[in-house]
């Protein structure tokens, strides 16, 4: 994906978060109504309680990642393809083939993250915050420890520059993986 000018590649950022943000408010939607009209189990009555902690925590973890990482993993494709940097980057193949191969390193890459979160005792500690909501519903998929919000990014981010992902397969993943 190439941008004319910064402003271009910035607007693209800006309307990709706004894009995504719809997306996930839209789906987030669709789900609460799904539960309420065809609950799988009653849930207990402290539903308010819950759904204000785990915003809390999106909220939190949002923030934290804006603070810490100055763009979403587009804006790391998009930096990383200005500077060269990563194997699609320096090796010429077909758009779609990066695009296609990205997009399945990408999803490997946050399975294994996953994986290490359960096998490995300290990331385990942080990530057992997602396990330990008393019922299971539509908000119980974004209760991440703010912690384990960072070290995924990190861990996104060193994966997109590493093999200089497509921002468009950034983009792809990023909707289908978090549905925004």
């Amino acid at each position: 994906m190439q941008f004319e000018t910064g402003r271009d590649a910035k607007e693209f950022q800006v309307s990709e978060a706004q894009t995504r943000l719809a997306i996930f408010i839209g789906l987030f939607v669709i789900l609460a109504v799904l539960e309420y009209l065809a609950p799988r189990r009653e849930l207990r009555p402290v539903k308010m309680k819950r759904w204000f902690t785990n915003w809390a925590l999106v909220i939190l973890d949002s923030v934290l990642v804006r603070l810490v990482f100055k763009t979403a993993a587009v804006g790391g494709a998009l930096w990383a393809a200005e500077k060269g940097y990563g194997l699609f980057n320096v090796v010429a193949v077909p758009g779609i083939v990066a695009i296609i191969i990205s997009f399945l390193v990408l999803d490997f890459a946050v399975w294994l993250s996953h994986l290490a979160s359960h096998k490995v005792p300290l990331l385990w500690r942080v990530h057992r915050m997602h396990h330990s909501d008393t019922d299971i519903d539509v908000t119980t998929a974004v209760r991440f420890h703010p912690l384990e919000i960072l070290l995924s990014m990190a861990w996104k981010y060193a994966v997109v520059v590493a093999i200089g992902a497509p921002a468009s397969a950034v983009l792809i993943f990023e909707i289908v993986l978090n549905g925004g």
